[in-house]
């Protein structure tokens, strides 16, 4: 994963950008992960133990990640609380974001890459089983 949290805070913090001598989280699971940097590789957060984490994919590509992040400065900027990719047990699916205005929940979903329009119509589905208007 490209992204992590801050122990102890809300903050989110790039792989590239994250210093090896900090502790960080998984802003799904809130388990902790490693800043795992090297010349081979691209910079990336590994999870700490083997658990099994169904919230954060860990192969997005750098415009998914790149959208994601400017969508939840967007939305926090107009008053939006804004959750990231939270894990929704109840029908096993997360969206990008989730924004909450008032009480009011909206799923933000950001896709880069070709999926079919039945796919979309399934995750809509899920989302909408929980009551939540989509985007």
């Amino acid at each position: 994963m490209y992204i992590a949290q801050t122990f102890g805070t809300s903050v989110l913090m790039t792989a590239d950008k994250a210093d090896k001598q900090r502790n960080y989280v998984c802003p799904g699971c809130q388990n902790p992960v490693t800043v795992k940097k090297g010349r081979l590789k691209q910079a990336h957060f590994a999870h700490t133990s083997l658990q099994k984490c169904q919230a954060l994919a860990e192969g997005e590509s750098a415009v998914h990640l790149l959208g994601k992040l400017a969508m939840v400065d967007f939305f926090e900027g107009i008053g939006g609380r804004v959750v990231l990719e939270p894990w929704l047990p109840e029908i096993q699916q997360r969206p990008d974001l989730l924004v909450t205005f008032d009480n009011r929940q909206v799923a933000i979903e950001f896709q880069c890459a070709p999926i079919s329009a039945e796919r979309v119509q399934r995750r809509t589905a899920g989302f909408a089983k929980l009551g939540l208007d989509v985007v």
